[in-house]
């Protein structure tokens, strides 16, 4: 048998239950999965690995790539290049078709493309400020808090939106996208804290006990904000011959580089 994925439902509940899928055979495609009950280890239910269709079979090696259950941490890291490019693609597309759609005079910019400046910068620059807030209340979530998946998402996607909502209040997309970029990389390293607070696992203490993978995800995070303080420090927002501002009677400003 070869497990690739224990997933516990409702944790700390007498109804907890842990769901192990795997395979039988060294194959991508041939995966079956059993539940047993997490406080008496009874069995609750049983799928057997089956031959799926050529559909099936496609989903099911997307699914174990796309969560890195297969290839180590070579493929991990080399299919994390392809996913940032995808990202940076959807983000720059937005940003060249306002680009080659702006007016010679700013103040003239469509209403239609500032907005689509404030949507971008409050889905991208927002969900980069947002997932450092599902690490931190993931760690500081009182303990024996009913369905804590469900908290730790509604809060993260609360955040998520709060910020695209933020972004169609400021001066203008480049002022509104230096703030949040700011704030992502104030929460970033809020997690290691917040690891240290919750866990006791600080860097020194997780180099102390080799607990290297906390150690790197601490890593991450520091070297993350310091990569959007630089990007902060870098972003224009003084008068120039750009704008995206969402009143076209304000100052001209850029946008994003826009």
């Amino acid at each position: 048998v070869f497990p690739i994925r224990v997933v516990y439902r409702q944790w700390g509940d007498a109804v907890a239950s842990a769901t192990i899928r795997g395979h039988i055979e060294e194959t991508l495609t041939t995966s079956g999965r059993t539940t047993l009950s997490a406080a008496t280890g009874d069995l609750i239910a049983h799928n057997p690995p089956t031959s799926p269709t050529a559909l099936g079979a496609t989903y099911a090696v997307t699914e174990q790539l796309h969560y890195g259950d297969e290839g180590g941490w070579l493929l991990d890291a080399l299919l994390f290049v392809p996913a940032l490019a995808t990202s940076a693609v959807i983000l720059t597309g937005n940003v060249l078709w306002i680009v080659v759609r702006r007016p010679k005079n700013p103040n003239a910019t469509p209403r239609l493309h500032r907005l689509l400046a404030r949507l971008t910068v409050g889905f991208g620059c927002g969900l980069v400020a947002a997932v450092p807030v599902l690490f931190v209340v993931a760690l500081l979530m009182p303990d024996g808090v009913d369905n804590l998946h469900v908290w730790e998402e509604s809060l993260f996607f609360a955040a998520w939106g709060l910020l695209i909502g933020a972004a169609f209040f400021g001066r203008s997309a480049a002022w509104t996208a230096r703030w949040q970029l700011a704030l992502a990389g104030v929460l970033c390293l809020a997690v290691p804290v917040a690891n240290g607070l919750a866990t006791g696992a600080w860097p020194w203490v997780s180099v102390a006990m080799a607990r290297w993978s906390t150690l790197w995800i601490a890593v991450g995070f520091v070297l993350g904000a310091l990569l959007l303080f630089a990007v902060t420090a870098r972003l224009r927002t003084t008068p120039g011959p750009t704008q995206v501002a969402l009143n076209p009677k304000t100052p001209a400003e850029p946008a994003l580089s826009l």
